[in-house]
């Protein structure tokens, strides 16, 4: 966990050592994921996950429906 935190996968909440981000559960276990099925070390295990949470973002932004400049004028 201390590496993590030094890594900066995962911070503390702040004025709070012992909780954390909702999300961090689901970062730490796609870290684990990356670490164990490709070998990678921690620094490119957080590396990856950041680019794969960055391309979900964006896949999700894609696929959201589009406002138009017909739907602003109305």
């Amino acid at each position: 966990m201390r590496r993590l935190i030094r890594l900066g996968a995962i911070e503390p909440l702040p004025g709070d050592t012992t909780h954390y981000q909702p999300d961090a559960a689901a970062r730490l276990a796609r870290i684990v994921r990356l670490r164990n099925d490709l070998g990678l070390n921690y620094a490119g295990a957080l590396l990856a996950g950041d680019l794969l949470a960055r391309i979900d973002e964006l896949e999700r932004r894609l696929a959201a429906p589009r406002r138009t400049t017909n739907d602003v004028e109305r």
